[in-house]
């Protein structure tokens, strides 16, 4: 029922049997339905598609209105298919991180594309990508974060979060993100990628035994209020571990050199 609907509205349902839309269906039920709950049993086929519409119809029995046209394949999965994306790179491999990035209290997801950007590989020519869907399915944006050389040739080396950090409802997306030759710590708008805020990422110290060439990233409650962002820059040697508030102002630094150099991990 809608807001606009009166106790006095009832509904008709039309159903179409197959994938188009070649008439306006054919009607379920003899007389329209008082409740709005409904299941279809008559003649119900698996692998067959059914689309249906409700009208309402008022108290002199004239109809209204009606809905658009949903579908279903009877017998399908429980959990069908929901996103689908198109990857610019054959071979690529991707990464789901879920939020609610919409503020309707409902997940989203944002994916990693590696686009072919893998360690010990050539330069594919395309970089890392972001790309975030709404709960529907529908791509919202998607957006160039780094390339091959920069991150080390691995998408691994470019991690990302989702995350509400300003308390407004909505999750941002919160990248390393590419500009110029530079690495910055960034907040993007969770629908569009557009750019909220950036800063310089830590600049790795060392890289003596060339396997610490790797940045991590969590998002943490150190005060038990606010979030933050932690930042983990190498790791088998001389890490640097820096938090970042909401505005991306640095907070504090750990650097774990000397007698406690080699002591992170692939973690934060």
């Amino acid at each position: 029922m809608l807001n606009s609907d009166t106790k006095e509205t009832r509904f008709n349902i039309y159903r179409i049997t197959g994938n188009y839309r070649s008439h306006n269906g054919v009607k379920l039920i003899k007389e329209p339905l008082v409740n709005t709950s409904f299941v279809d049993e008559a003649d119900i086929r698996d692998s067959t598609r059914y689309q249906y519409r409700v009208v309402t119809v008022d108290y002199n029995g004239k109809e209204g209105n009606p809905s658009d046209w949903a579908s279903i394949i009877a017998g399908a999965d429980k959990y069908p298919v929901v996103v689908k994306f198109k990857p610019v790179f054959e071979k690529g491999d991707m990464l789901p991180v879920f939020g609610d990035i919409e503020g309707y209290g409902k997940l989203n997801c944002v994916i990693r594309l590696d686009n072919g950007c893998k360690e010990m590989s050539q330069d594919p020519g395309i970089p890392v990508q972001l790309e975030a869907f709404s709960y529907t399915g529908r791509s919202l944006s998607r957006k160039d974060i780094a390339h091959h050389s920069n991150i080390y040739g691995s998408a691994n080396n470019c991690p990302f979060n989702v995350w509400d950090m300003n308390g407004d409802g909505k999750d941002e997306v919160i990248t390393l993100l590419q500009i110029g030759e530079d690495k910055n710590i960034a907040i993007l708008d969770g629908m569009s990628g557009r750019l909220i805020k950036n800063t310089l990422w830590d600049k790795m110290a060392t890289d003596f035994s060339l396997s610490s060439t790797r940045v991590q990233m969590s998002v943490a409650y150190l005060d038990g209020k606010d979030p933050v962002i932690i930042t983990q820059t190498g790791i088998c040697e001389n890490e640097i571990i820096s938090a970042y508030d909401k505005n991306l102002n640095k907070t504090r630094t750990y650097k774990s050199f000397m007698e406690t150099s080699g002591s992170g991990g692939h973690k934060v």
